[in-house]
């Protein structure tokens, strides 16, 4: 009966505690360029399964999503000096898209969202390794994961959404990224406009939809 939305802190704690313990795993294995980790929960965000549950899978190349932000990421790394998501995360602190802080962790709308009410959430300092963060930081995780997503679903009532870990690759010499969690709820289908040309159509700005999750995101907190 329970969800990703509704289990406890402790528990989303013992879960990527797991989540780090088998990527490490993984990682060691012969072949193995990248480890994806993702979710999903309700009708509409694909999950064949009611209960509540994260992915792991292990691919032989880097999935093209994250090959592209670790090739922009270096490149504006050279040019600028800073990782393009550590510049994000400094620019929305305390702005009109944050949704939520914790100690160490922000959840903002991004600026050019693909879903009404997508929202990512990102370490404060700049990190590339989601596998050696502390056991501070995971309960700390725990704790706005389980804020963010218990505040969206009440929100919106029976939403569907799916989830992933945008995670540099740990092979050596590899380029990296700001690791991040993006959230996308499913509450409109894709037009031919956004699946045949990846122009996304959305009638609810960022700034709102950090507001409105915002509210309800807080009160989750403070449970």
């Amino acid at each position: 009966k329970e969800t990703l939305s509704t289990i406890s802190v402790e528990q989303w704690s013992n879960v990527l505690v797991v989540l780090q313990d088998r990527l490490r795993w993984l990682y060691t294995q012969k072949g193995v360029a990248y480890v994806a980790i993702y979710g999903d929960h309700g009708k509409e965000s694909g999950s064949t399964v009611d209960h509540p549950h994260l992915n792991m899978l292990a691919f032989s190349t880097i999935p093209p999503t994250i090959d592209d932000e670790a090739n922009s990421s270096h490149r504006i790394l050279n040019e600028k000096g800073i990782y393009p998501m550590s510049q994000l995360v400094n620019a929305e602190s305390g702005g009109p898209r944050q949704i939520l802080q914790t100690e160490g962790f922000i959840a903002i709308s991004p600026w050019a969202p693909s879903f009404p009410y997508e929202f990512w959430i990102c370490p404060k300092k700049h990190s590339t390794t989601f596998s050696k963060i502390s056991q501070k930081e995971i309960n700390d995780l725990a704790l706005i994961l389980r804020a963010t997503l218990g505040g969206l679903s009440k929100k919106i009532k029976n939403v569907s959404y799916s989830l992933a870990f945008h995670l540099s690759p740990e092979k050596k010499n590899s380029k990296q990224i700001h690791w991040h969690v993006e959230v996308y709820p499913k509450i409109k289908p894709w037009s031919g406009l956004e699946i045949g040309f990846g122009m996304f159509h959305n009638l609810l700005s960022p700034e709102k939809a950090a507001e409105e999750l915002g509210v309800t995101c807080r009160k989750e907190l403070s449970l």
